[in-house]
């Protein structure tokens, strides 16, 4: 059985938009991994940061209260 002009034409518009839902999908993925990537290295920064606090405090250069104020404030500049 042979297609008409019609239905081979659909056909193509199927698989054009399928190859266009690829790269768009593609596409997506790619932004999703520098997302995730950015959020890793923030996440990375906020426990760097705090347990810097923690050092400080537990050392002694500062007081618990300031170091607490220290962990709160780094917290809220990040977020």
């Amino acid at each position: 059985m042979w297609l008409d002009d019609s239905r081979t034409s659909d056909i193509s518009l199927v698989s054009s938009r399928t190859e266009q839902d690829i790269a768009d999908a593609s596409c997506c993925e790619s932004e999703l991994e520098k997302a995730k990537t950015f959020v890793e290295l923030l996440v990375h920064l906020l426990h760097s940061c705090l347990q810097a606090a923690i050092h400080l405090a537990m050392e002694g250069t500062v007081d618990d209260q300031k170091a607490s104020f220290y962990a709160r404030n780094i917290t809220r500049k990040l977020f």
